[in-house]
C-alpha cells in the first residue's frame, strides 16, 4: 500500500475538510515530539492520519517534516498531483458535502471509462476522485 503523505500549512483545517468533505475518519494525532493525542486542533498537533476504508491518507506540518531530518526544505507550494481511488468509494454520495470552492472540476467520465471528480484541498493539492463507471465512452 502506498499512503500519500501531504504537506499541510493548517493541520486542523485540513483534517476538517478530510472528514466533512469525503467521509474520512482519523486514526491518529501526533505532536512534535510523536506524542499520542485526540485532538488535531490541539496547539501542538504537527501529524496525522486519515482513513476511508482500508485506505489512508498522512497529513504533515512543515515543521514536522523539517524536524524529521529531510535533507532540503519543503516546496514553498504543493508539487504533489495524483488520483486517489478509493474502494468502494462513489464521489456522487459525498458531492453535496464537498464546497462548491473547493471542485475545481465537475464530474466527467475520462477517456478509460473513470468518473472523476477534481477537487483542490485547502492546501491547493489538486485531487481527482474517480470510480469505474463503464467502458470508456467512445
Amino acid at each position: 500500500m502506498i499512503v500519500p503523505n501531504l504537506l499541510v500549512s493548517n493541520l486542523p483545517r485540513s483534517v476538517e475538510f478530510y472528514r466533512s468533505a469525503l467521509g474520512f475518519d482519523l486514526m491518529m494525532v501526533l505532536t512534535a515530539t510523536n506524542e499520542m493525542i485526540d485532538e488535531p486542533g490541539h496547539p501542538e498537533a504537527v501529524f496525522a492520519t486519515m482513513a476511508w476504508g482500508d485506505d489512508q491518507l498522512m497529513l504533515q506540518t512543515r515543521a514536522h517534516l523539517e524536524d524529521a531530518g529531510v535533507s532540503q526544505p519543503a516546496p514553498p507550494a504543493p508539487v504533489m498531483s495524483g488520483s486517489l481511488y478509493l474502494r468502494d468509494f462513489d464521489f456522487t454520495e459525498r458531492i453535496g458535502q464537498i464546497p462548491q470552492a473547493h471542485i475545481a472540476r465537475q464530474p466527467t467520465i475520462a477517456w478509460y471509462g473513470m468518473r472523476e471528480l477534481v477537487i483542490e484541498d485547502p492546501d491547493g493539492y489538486r485531487i481527482v476522485l474517480g470510480h469505474r463507471s463503464g467502458p470508456p465512452p467512445l
